[in-house]
């Protein structure tokens, strides 16, 4: 009943001074400031970066599970829900999302105790990859519509029209995610070149025990289907050079930001 007196009022004056009081039913009060004992770790990730991967890897340590935060994906923007957070506050998990950073992202990280790790990957490279798995998995996600029209077109007009439909969100993932310091920026790039070493930092990070990591990449790779698809680096250098440029043109109204890690 409040969710629907809140949608409804959201944009009067008196919906915006209800709002703080919204927050304190729905997060604090349910939330408690998290539970300083258990371990909820928000893998917030851009497309293709290995993240199934790497949330299967932690979910293998002993009294941890994978799970959502969200309760709909395909075209839908990966915002924590609520009801989720409270529902899992109790219990050591992972879970990975397309999320970028937010108040709302914040309020959820500091009210929730959760521990943001944010992985990122080359943006040529991560170009390639969507195109590749448009074409054989699915056209549905949750940064751009993506068409027959468009999945018809030929591998240069492809890369270029994927660009510029996915290009604005990877850039506000990356550059929202800049304003936040209290995290750990790993990338694809970190795990194909040495994993032990990545997952090293992931659970020093999280002050999970790191003697635990061969086991838990042991027991990830051989009791389910765990990949990395390709596992190569560089591969958006054959990039269409129309979709490169456009990509670098987005960075230079950001030159604040330093994109060495992306582009």
């Amino acid at each position: 009943m409040f969710e629907k007196i809140k949608g409804s009022l959201a944009h009067t004056d008196f919906g915006r001074k209800l709002k703080p009081f919204y927050w304190k039913l729905t997060g604090d009060i349910r939330a408690k400031k998290g539970n300083p004992s258990k371990k909820n770790i928000l893998l917030a990730c851009l497309p293709k970066s290995g993240s199934t991967y790497i949330s299967n890897i932690v979910s293998t340590y002993p009294n941890f599970i994978r799970t959502d935060l969200v309760v709909n994906y395909g075209h839908s923007e990966q915002e924590i829900d609520s009801n989720q957070a409270v529902r899992y506050r109790n219990i050591n998990y992972v879970a990975q999302h397309h999320i970028r950073y937010s108040k709302n992202t914040d309020f959820y990280i500091k009210n929730y105790g959760m521990i943001p790790i944010v992985l990122t990957r080359n943006f040529f490279d991560t170009i390639i990859s969507i195109k590749e798995h448009i074409k054989a998995e699915s056209m549905v996600w949750p940064m751009a519509m993506v068409n027959n029209y468009i999945i018809k077109l030929d591998d240069k007009d492809l890369e270029l029209a994927l660009a510029e439909l996915f290009g604005p969100w990877l850039f506000n993932f990356y550059v929202s995610w800049s304003s936040f310091s209290n995290k750990l920026h790993i990338t694809y790039e970190d795990l194909v070149e040495n994993e032990n070493i990545l997952f090293e930092k992931i659970f020093r990070y999280c002050g999970l025990e790191d003697n635990k990591i061969e086991k838990c990449l042991f027991d990830a790779k051989s009791g389910r289907k765990n990949r990395l698809n390709v596992g190569i680096i560089g591969r958006g250098e054959s990039l269409n050079s129309r979709a490169k440029d456009f990509l670098i043109k987005i960075s230079k109204y950001y030159p604040e930001i330093d994109f060495t890690k992306v582009l």
